[in-house]
């Protein structure tokens, strides 16, 4: 079947008749084609226009195709286009280089009309699969987004969220529900290893099962034991769940805290007054008997819980450890300490993150008492 798709194509090459060959015989399979003489701009057209192939050559005075390859990586935290290098070396280790900078192919010069067609066939059909994938990714997680909780569905809970995954089959997700017992509530987020569409179908059944158990007249280790013996039964092998549930008796003045190998959470109380409380606890979906962490803590008006999976606190742009990033989000929560706790989450996301792409899914769940 002969796809109907109109490809875009960029290639860059500072040899006016090599870019003229690749061009003709591109445009005699109908693709659009873009040429340009070297990287200057380049960027800026791969974030504009809607590219499905780059063609780069590697040995460019300015800026080589290695160097613009790199260059994007380090920009971008990622390259969203397939790149062929186009070279006139058929030297091993170069081409071992590109591979490792994320090149797909390469085509050496002088060019074989029938090899640059097979090769760019190739590959585009790999595009075309990869975006169909994606839109039923997507629509999976914009299904999942759809029946998560908003603040606006509980007011009474008092909390905020913020929530951006890094792909489209995001493995982060949270919850909160409205207990029998009169202003008491419990909030849960968790994290499923993995980011493929196995994630995208396990979400749903572990919410349901949540739902079913958090209900219960038993004690939070009790829900929590009953919850991981479900858990076990429905995920894939290879996969499990941090998790952290906070439960709130706003009259009692107490909170219950369980966590499952999740990140730490934040207790604010007082004037400008964070504490950051890890309790290690096994993962959900492992292990059969496992070891939780639970703390109960006395509680009262106006303080507040930052619960967050660990994108918040990993920089796209270097490695940093869990600890180290504790430490920075606990100086940027003393900053925002006053913000609306429905605005926290956005607050702290773009102090911690800003702009760049998240190197994972990002959840924040704000809870004043």
């Amino acid at each position: 079947m002969t796809s109907t798709i109109k490809h875009k194509i960029l290639v860059i090459d500072d040899h006016v008749v090599m870019r003229e060959i690749v061009k003709d015989i591109l445009l005699d399979q109908d693709y659009e084609v873009i040429v340009l003489e070297s990287t200057e701009g380049a960027k800026e057209l791969l974030d504009e226009e809607r590219i499905s192939l780059l063609l780069l050559d590697v040995q460019m005075p300015n800026e080589t195709g290695y160097e613009f390859l790199k260059r994007l990586k380090e920009e971008n935290g990622r390259l969203d286009v397939p790149v062929i290098f186009m070279t006139g070396m058929d030297n091993i280790d170069d081409k071992v280089y590109g591979f490792e900078l994320g090149a797909v192919d390469y085509i050496v010069k002088p060019f074989h009309r029938m090899d640059v067609l097979m090769r760019v066939k190739a590959h585009l059909k790999l595009v075309e699969t990869h975006n169909e994938q994606k839109d039923k990714l997507q629509q999976l997680n914009e299904a999942h987004l759809a029946h998560l909780k908003q603040p606006k569905d509980l007011p009474k809970a008092r909390f905020g969220v913020y929530y951006r995954s890094y792909q489209e089959a995001g493995g982060d997700f949270y919850d909160v529900f409205s207990l029998e017992k009169k202003d008491c509530y419990a909030y849960f987020i968790a994290d499923i290893s993995g980011h493929d569409i196995g994630t995208s179908y396990v979400m749903p059944a572990v919410q349901a099962l949540l739902n079913e158990v958090i209900k219960t007249t038993d004690s939070l280790k009790k829900k929590m034991s009953k919850f991981n013996k479900s858990v076990v039964d429905i995920l894939p092998d290879g996969k499990f769940i941090t998790a952290q549930l906070i439960m709130i008796d706003r009259r009692a003045g107490k909170a219950e805290v369980v966590n499952m190998g999740h990140t730490p959470f934040l207790h604010l109380s007082g004037e400008n007054n964070v504490k950051d409380i890890e309790l290690p606890g096994d993962v959900l979906g492992v292990f059969d008997e496992p070891e939780f962490g639970f703390a109960s803590l006395d509680i009262e008006s106006y303080d507040k819980f930052i619960m967050y999976s660990d994108g918040l606190i990993e920089s796209p742009g270097e490695r940093r450890l869990w600890t180290e990033g504790v430490k920075l989000l606990k100086n940027v929560v003393i900053k925002h300490f006053d913000t609306d706790v429905r605005d926290f989450g956005v607050e702290l996301a773009q102090e911690l993150i800003g702009e760049q792409l998240p190197t994972d899914d990002v959840v924040v769940l704000s809870i004043e008492v």
